[in-house]
């Protein structure tokens, strides 16, 4: 199972550098940092970055990205369930939680997850679970707050504990 999960951790991993290159779905105004549904032309200076945090035993990837940019990814791994409600969406934030001990996927913890822009007002964000028999992560999806520092509080219950943390993320 180790050998799994890691495999599919370096196919996401590889996955998502080439999706970072290719032409997607969105175009990027690198001047106000909004997105709308017109088509990129191979432009790469979107925002994508991928950190990391141990939370209630558990590690905590969250990985910071375009809709454009998820949406690829999705599509490019046959993923049903992608397309859930963000039309006023901009970035998704995907969560995967993997178990510190056993270095197996997380599918059944209770994960809380807010975002502040740079404004230094909370963004509604919309959530998603998606999953198939290889992986599970969590979906947040909300609408950007223009270029600066986001912060992701992220709040994790598994296995009887609770931990919260955060992560942040700068759109250019």
């Amino acid at each position: 199972m180790k050998t799994k999960i890691t495999i599919i951790t370096a196919l996401v991993a590889v996955m998502g550098l080439l999706f970072a290159g290719c032409s997607g779905d969105t175009h990027h105004d690198s001047m106000d940092g909004q997105m709308n549904h017109e088509g990129m032309q191979g432009q790469n200076h979107m925002n994508r970055e991928t950190k990391s945090l141990e939370l209630a035993g558990a590690k905590v990837t969250v990985d910071w990205m375009s809709m454009g940019q998820h949406h690829q990814m999705m599509q490019g791994m046959n993923m049903k369930g992608h397309d859930m409600e963000m039309k006023d969406s901009d970035r998704h934030i995907m969560l995967t939680l993997t178990d510190l001990k056993s270095n197996e996927q997380i599918r059944e913890a209770k994960i809380q997850v807010s975002v502040t822009g740079p404004s230094g007002k909370e963004i509604p964000v919309s959530h998603a679970q998606m999953s198939n028999q290889s992986m599970h992560h969590e979906g947040y999806s909300f609408p950007a707050d223009g270029e600066g520092t986001y912060t992701a509080k992220i709040k994790v219950k598994h296995n009887g504990a609770e931990e919260s943390g955060e992560v942040t993320f700068e759109l250019n």
